[in-house]
C-alpha cells in the first residue's frame, strides 16, 4: 500500500511540475497524507459535517455545490486533477458546501491537525492556497451576483417540463398556470424581475410562450444549460 502511494505521488508530482503549479514542497504535504479512493457519485462531504481534511485530487472530477435555498441546488463549479479542495473551511467548524464524485477519484486527504501543526509552517504552501482561496472568493461572489434570478427561472422551467411538459412534434408544451407575480412569490422574486428574465430567455430563443403555454423548441440546447441547475421535485406543489 505504501509503494501505490508513493507511486501515485510520484506520478502526480511528475505530471504537474511541468506545469510550475506547485510549490517544491508539495511533495512533503501528500506524503502527510491519506490516499483515498472514491467511487462515482460518492460524497467527499456534504454540508454541515465536522471538517477533518483538506483534499488535493490525484485522479478524478468533483463538483463543488451548495443549496442556496432549502429546496435549489447551485453548482459552484467542477475540479479536476490538480485542484485543492476543503482548504477555506479548515478555519470554520463544518463544511459550507458538498462535494460529489462525478467519476472515480484517488484524492490526497490531509488532517485539520497536519495542517495547523506543519503545513502551516510551510510559507509557499500557504501563498499557493491563498491564491487559491481568493480566486474561489471572486468566483463565488461573481455567482451570487450574475444570474442567480435566471437560475431560479430555469430550475422553476426544467420542473414544469420534467412534470407538465408535452412534446409533440419535436416541440415540448408546458401549460401557464401560474402568474409572474405568483411565480415571484414562490422563487423570491419580484413581478417584474420574472417578466424580464423570461423575456431573455425568450430573446435568447431558449424558450418561447404565449399566453397559455411556455415552449421549448431546442430541448437539447435547454436541457444542457440546465444541467447545471438542480432542484428537489415537489418544491412547487402543484400547478392546479
Amino acid at each position: 500500500m505504501k509503494n501505490e502511494k508513493n507511486e501515485l505521488i510520484e506520478n502526480f508530482i511528475k505530471k504537474f511540475k511541468e506545469k510550475k503549479e506547485y510549490p517544491d514542497e508539495i511533495r512533503d504535504i501528500l506524503l502527510l497524507s491519506h490516499i483515498k479512493k472514491f467511487k462515482k457519485e460518492q460524497f467527499v462531504y456534504q454540508e454541515d459535517q465536522l471538517v477533518e481534511y483538506f483534499y488535493i485530487i490525484i485522479e478524478g472530477k468533483i463538483e463543488i455545490s451548495k443549496y442556496t435555498t432549502k429546496y435549489l441546488k447551485r453548482i459552484i463549479g467542477i475540479i479536476k486533477d490538480g485542484d485543492v479542495f476543503g482548504f477555506p473551511e479548515l478555519y470554520g467548524g463544518s463544511h459550507v458546501v458538498n462535494t460529489f464524485c462525478l467519476e472515480d477519484s484517488i484524492i490526497a486527504c490531509v488532517t485539520k491537525e497536519d495542517y495547523f501543526k506543519k503545513v502551516c509552517n510551510i510559507n509557499s504552501i500557504i501563498n499557493y492556497f491563498n491564491k487559491i482561496m481568493a480566486s474561489l472568493i471572486a468566483a463565488f461572489e461573481i455567482d451570487i451576483i450574475v444570474d442567480n434570478g435566471e437560475q431560479r427561472i430555469l430550475a422553476y422551467l426544467k420542473w414544469l417540463k420534467l412534470n407538465y411538459g408535452l412534446k409533440k412534434n419535436g416541440v415540448i408544451s408546458i401549460p401557464k398556470n401560474q402568474t409572474h407575480e405568483k411565480i415571484g412569490f414562490m422563487l423570491s422574486l419580484t413581478r417584474e424581475t420574472v417578466t424580464r428574465i423570461l423575456k431573455n430567455l425568450k430573446d435568447k430563443q431558449l424558450i418561447d410562450f404565449d399566453n397559455h403555454y411556455y415552449y421549448i423548441k431546442e430541448e437539447t440546447k435547454f436541457d444542457k444549460l440546465t444541467d447545471s441547475t438542480s432542484l428537489i421535485l415537489g418544491f412547487y406543489g402543484s400547478e392546479n
